[in-house]
This record gives C-alpha cells, sequence and structure tokens, in this order.
C-alpha cells in the first residue's frame, strides 16, 4: 500500500510532465525543434527533479522532526573549553580506565623504567632523591610539561623538597600546540616552593641541524650544568616514530651533542610480521605520513642506539604491549558510541582507533618502553 506521501509525489510527477509537454507545444511548433530539444526526454529530467525535492521535504516523518531536538545541543553544555587536560599518547591501560589518567600512567612508566620514580618494597611509588635537566620531545599540549615541572618533587618534608625536574626544555614541531601548551604554563597557578626552569620551543626535533639558536643557546646551558646531583635525559613519549627521514640524528644529537640518556616509549616491528602485515602497515604509514622505515625489529632498534654512541650494555627494551594497544582501541570505540547519539564523534581519530585494534590483535606492532644510559 502506498503512503500519501507517495501518492503526492507520483501525482507532482505527473503533473509536471503533462505541464512540460503544454509548454513545449505552444512554444516550438516546429517538429524538427522538438525533436532537437528532446521533448520526450525533458519532461521526465523535470519529473523526476520534482519527485526528488518533493520526496526529500514529504519524507520527513514524526521521527526525524523530533530528531531536531535531540541531543546535539549536548556540545552547547561543554563546561570546559578547552578542556582542562588535553593529554596525547597512547596509555598505560593496566590498572586505568580513563584516558587522562591512562596517558599520565604511560609517563610514569618511562620514568620508573628510567629510575627517576622508583617503587619501594610495598610496591608504592616514590620519587627518587635524584634531580634531571630534561630535554622533552613532542611533548604534546602541556599536560607532560607541567606534571614534570610541577608535580613532581623530591624530599621527604616541605624543608627538603624541590622538583624532580631542574631544568625543562621541550621542543615540538606543531605551532598550535607549542602556543597552546605556553598559555598553559603562562596561566598555572601551580606553585612550587623551587620553579622548575622551564622553556617550550616550537622547532622540528628529528633536525638538530636546523633548530633556532636561542634553542642551542638553552641546551648548551642546561646540558652543562650535569653533576652528581643532576643527570640529564632526553625524553621522548610516543613520538620517535614519527620522525621524518628517521630517529638517527636526534639519537646521536642526544648522546654525543647533549650527553643525555634516553627514554622513550616507542614502537618496534614484531619479529613475526608476514609479508601481508608488513604490506598492510606500510599503506597505514602511507596515509599517517609516519615513515615505515621507521618500524623496525628490536635487535634492530637496538643496534641504531648502539651506532648513535649508546653502550649495548646499557640499553633496556621492555614490551609493554598488552597493556597499550587493546586498552586504547577499547577506550576509543566506547567514547565514539558514547559519543554519537549526541551528534559528535571521534572524526580523524576514529581510523587511529581501528589501527590500534589491530595492532592489538596481530602482535604486528610492538609498543616498547626503552631506556639507554650514558
Amino acid at each position: 500500500m502506498f503512503r500519501s506521501q507517495s501518492i503526492l509525489a507520483l501525482s507532482a510527477v505527473f503533473v509536471a510532465g503533462l505541464l512540460w509537454r503544454k509548454l513545449a507545444s505552444n512554444t516550438l511548433n516546429d517538429e524538427r525543434l522538438q525533436k532537437y530539444y528532446l521533448l520526450d526526454f525533458a519532461p521526465a529530467f523535470l519529473a523526476v527533479l520534482s519527485a526528488r525535492m518533493l520526496s526529500n521535504y514529504l519524507s520527513r516523518d514524526d521521527a526525524d522532526d523530533k530528531r531536531l531536538y535531540g541531543l546535539e545541543h549536548a556540545v552547547l553544555n561543554i563546561a570546559d573549553v578547552p578542556p582542562k587536560e588535553m593529554w596525547m599518547n597512547m596509555g598505560y591501560w593496566e590498572n586505568e580506565s580513563t584516558f587522562s589518567s591512562a596517558c599520565r600512567a604511560l609517563l610514569a612508566q618511562t620514568l620508573q623504567h628510567a629510575g627517576i620514580l622508583v617503587r619501594d618494597q610495598s610496591g608504592a611509588v616514590r620519587r627518587s632523591a635524584t634531580t634531571v635537566n630534561l630535554v622533552d620531545v613532542g611533548f604534546g599540549c602541556g599536560d607532560q610539561t607541567l606534571y614534570l615541572t610541577r608535580e613532581l618533587f623530591s624530599g621527604e618534608n616541605s624543608e627538603e623538597r624541590r622538583p624532580i625536574v631542574e631544568n625543562y626544555i621541550g621542543i615540538t614541531i606543531n605551532k598550535a600546540q607549542a602556543a597552546f601548551a605556553l598559555d598553559r604554563l603562562e596561566k598555572s597557578d601551580e606553585a612550587t616552593d623551587v620553579p622548575s626552569t622551564t622553556h617550550i620551543f616550537c622547532a622540528d626535533a628529528a633536525n638538530p641541524a636546523e633548530w633556532p639558536s636561542s634553542l642551542k643557546k638553552n641546551l648548551s646551558r642546561v646540558c652543562s650544568v650535569g653533576n652528581d646531583r643532576a643527570s640529564t635525559w632526553f625524553l621522548a613519549l610516543d613520538t620517535l616514530y614519527h620522525f621524518q627521514p628517521s630517529r638517527q640524528r636526534i639519537l646521536s644529537h642526544a648522546r654525543n651533542e647533549l650527553h643525555a640518556s634516553l627514554m622513550a616509549f616507542d614502537l618496534l616491528l614484531s619479529d613475526s610480521a608476514s609479508w601481508w602485515q608488513r604490506l598492510i602497515l606500510r599503506a597505514i604509514c602511507l596515509v599517517a605520513s609516519t615513515p615505515y622505515t621507521n618500524f623496525v625489529s628490536r635487535a634492530e632498534y637496538i643496534d641504531t642506539l648502539v651506532q648513535a654512541g649508546y653502550a649495548r650494555d646499557r640499553i633496556e627494551v621492555k614490551d609493554v604491549s598488552e597493556h597499550v594497544f587493546s586498552g586504547i582501541a577499547a577506550y576509543m570505540q566506547q567514547r565514539e558510541e558514547q559519543l554519537r547519539p549526541l551528534g559528535m564523534g571521534l572524526g580523524k581519530l576514529k581510523g587511529a582507533g581501528k589501527v590500534f585494534g589491530w595492532w592489538a590483535r596481530s602482535g604486528v606492532v610492538r609498543g616498547v618502553i626503552v631506556v639507554a644510559r650514558v
């Protein structure tokens, strides 16, 4: 049985066809002109166009009308714009259920493996007595900067209390993130007894030769004050695999020019990856503008560090994949499902969630924490 809307649409098609033929017969008396203008085709074209427009209008049912007053206005009720936290890494999900806490946990895990944060016999995390001069590449929107310079302290009491990060230099290639992070640092009201010296620069960390003179000057100052009390560390949290054309230049610079130990979360290629999986990964890298050649095996990664100047017996690589990929993939899927009824979504991040899920299921890519000491 046709709905009333369908009957009206068909009626419109019929009337439109009649009107067009009447107009054409009154205007074009010459039979040759009628054939030239394809009068048999024109009514059909007008009819289809009219039907389409009328159908679009009439097919809106009550459910669609209600959708105009659905949940899309949720975006108007978001209290904090921008959000108070803007973390961005894959996270460490062993005991975490929210994105910001998982991101913070991945940073904490990296600091623990470097010995900057330590666990006592009860398993509780304690701050190390040492302080560090830190060069942080790919620091994002400043969340880890604030965490490192405002939340980490050494000393058991207020008299001994001092920041673990004594000098901080952050480098990011993203201008928007650099400006955002700098603004947050300036507005931060978190007080410390002895404020750390914090500097942020917008530069390509993968190409030290092109760094601005102001950055080089600050690095020279910071890296020259290393002593028994303060060591120099190079932090690369979930970023080195993006570096163009490779990690080699920055790793060599960190070891030989900055004389810094390395702590990082990075991605490796599984030794058991099939040719088909490698082909898929190559396609993903092409879309993501990430060098496929950065995905190397564990042995090749260690060789790269040795070529950069780090001693082989001072290098540690710990696989933490099981606490990374499945957690971030599940969280992103959950968030997409939560946002969809509100007329929102993950946008281009949705594809990244699918990739993380594939990595979790296939094991083709491994997430590792790397520590290389000078």
